[in-house]
């Protein structure tokens, strides 16, 4: 029987689960060597490395960028697949990229992160024991912190600011965008 080709697509859909599993799954046993006797390539090993490297290349692109599918297809022509891998790629990132991109995330997040902002705004009108009239505005936040390790629940902290806190608090956060944008320009 007839072996079948690297660019074929049944054989680059199997190698691309091979180095997904590799890189995204932690299943370091998938090498060159071992996902060539899978497959039952002729060709080299150093062949397979070099298309399992550009293929890990591509998800790296792709998940890091979260790409579409139309620009994750170009990506893949640019780093010179052919027709039949690049259809395998883009059925495979199809299916697959919110899984990669999650995964990518997850890695790349150390410290506690953000899970859920609210908040709303409350006027006091009047105290009980006081016949005095208020009327100042505060705002209730409600900020969810998810731990970094996902093992443990995320921790909610409520606070009130009142309009000056709250105006502080706002210039800080347009400092902030103001120093992203900056970089992001870069």
């Amino acid at each position: 029987p007839q072996k079948d080709k690297m660019d074929s697509e049944r054989v680059y859909r199997a190698l691309l689960n091979a180095v997904f599993k590799r890189d995204y799954e932690s299943n370091a046993s998938l090498v060159a060597e071992v996902v060539k006797q899978e497959l039952g390539l002729e060709s080299s090993v150093e062949e397979v490395d070099s298309l399992m490297q550009l293929t890990a290349q591509l998800l790296k692109n792709g998940a890091e960028g979260d790409l579409s599918l139309s620009a994750f297809e170009e990506e893949a022509r640019k780093l010179g697949l052919v027709d039949t891998q690049v259809l395998a790629a883009t059925k495979f990132w199809k299916a697959n990229k919110e899984k990669i991109v999650t995964i990518v995330r997850k890695r790349s997040t150390w410290n506690d992160s953000l899970g859920k902002f609210s908040w709303r705004i409350d006027i006091k009108s009047r105290i009980r024991a006081s016949n005095e009239e208020l009327n100042e505005p505060t705002s209730i936040m409600e900020v969810n912190v998810q731990k970094s390790n996902n093992q443990e629940e995320g921790k909610i902290i409520r606070f009130e600011m009142n309009k000056d806190q709250l105006t502080a608090a706002l210039h800080q956060i347009n400092s902030l965008q103001k120093v992203i944008d900056e970089i992001a320009q870069k």
